[in-house]
């Protein structure tokens, strides 16, 4: 299943909703609703940027210890893909890396609830009580491809989302417009938040990240995105956009169950995406840089809170220097040291 869009008007313009119509009319792009795995995170960290979380700070990598998420009373224990737990690292690289224990603890930082939001305002549909649950964070959660794909158009757009639409106008014979669609939009995410969720999910296609094998398949235009592959690789995911259009691509099976081995979203997903956008830009579509904010500042945070350092920050070598988009420039002193 395939579903691409305008960033700045949410007009469709690909749904593909299976391999052939004449076998099977449901539209698995629309109707289906799938568990979207590691794709969700972006929208994880979104949340917890606006809530004083920098690229920088430090995240534990390792196990989640038994009542550390204190509202969860089954423990949870996700592993990581690669069965490795580790140190602290700085909280980008559990987005390029994928790390579920990193993303688990970015969650928190954020709040469930605040997560949940953020879902819903993404356009991704709400979570019935009876699922709520830290594994949220990791996408348990379904969606489908044409919501993931409006929802990912929110990193280039600087947060706006403008609500997906297939009919632009509809005008009679005599040249009387019966219906002209017209466009609805608000923020899902501060410009901020968006700028540093975009630029780490540009690194995400770069060498290290999930998606980085999209370079080596000759697609050179600047875009983010991210893969995602659930359990016993079952759904296979990417979602990427470029400065004008968003996809999203999803590949499994109806009555779930394993598509076949290494199914990755990164091996089998993210080379229909692009083809996809290597064929839009033969058509005339052209992508560009993405705009940034409109004022950033190298800033002396404390890797410890994120906040302003303060001598003793100095100290214990925990300054680092984080661009700052300026509606995100941190009010207080760290209170760590």
């Amino acid at each position: 299943a395939v579903a691409v869009l305008e960033n700045f008007t949410g007009a469709i313009r690909i749904i593909v909703g299976g391999r052939n119509y004449s076998h099977s009319a449901f539209n698995r792009a629309t109707q289906a609703r799938r568990p979207m795995g590691s794709i969700f995170k972006p929208l994880v960290y979104g949340t917890a940027f606006e809530r004083d979380l920098f690229p920088g700070v430090l995240i534990s990598d390792a196990r989640i210890a038994p009542g550390e998420i204190d509202w969860d009373s089954l423990n949870w224990n996700p592993d990581n893909s690669d069965g490795i737990f580790g140190e602290r690292l700085p909280a980008e690289i559990g987005l390029i890396k994928s790390r579920n224990t990193m993303t688990a603890r970015v969650g928190e930082w954020a709040g469930i609830d605040n997560v949940l939001t953020m879902m819903e305002h993404a356009g991704l549909g709400h979570a019935d009580s009876g699922d709520v649950s830290p594994t949220i964070y990791i996408g348990t959660l379904g969606a489908s491809v044409r919501d993931v794909a409006s929802a990912y158009s929110v990193f280039s757009t600087g947060g706006i989302r403008h609500r997906p639409y297939f009919i632009g106008a509809i005008i009679d014979r005599d040249g009387t417009a019966l219906y002209q669609h017209e466009d609805e939009n608000y923020r899902v995410l501060s410009p901020g938040a968006a700028w540093m969720t975009s630029t780490i999910l540009k690194r995400v296609l770069e060498e290290g990240g999930t998606g980085a094998n999209i370079r080596k398949m000759e697609f050179s235009a600047p875009a983010g995105g991210k893969t995602g592959t659930t359990n016993d690789f079952f759904d296979a995911w990417f979602a990427g956009y470029t400065s004008r259009l968003t996809g999203g691509v999803w590949v499994g099976l109806d009555q779930p169950g394993t598509i076949m081995k290494d199914a990755y979203g990164g091996k089998i997903a993210m080379p229909i995406w692009r083809d996809v956008m290597a064929a839009a830009q033969q058509l005339g579509y052209e992508f560009t840089d993405f705009a940034p904010p409109e004022e950033v500042i190298d800033m002396q945070l404390c890797r410890e809170s994120g906040l302003l350092a303060k001598d003793e920050c100095q100290e214990a070598g925990s300054v680092y220097i984080e661009r700052v988009p300026h509606d995100l420039i941190p009010r207080k002193f760290c209170k760590e040291h």
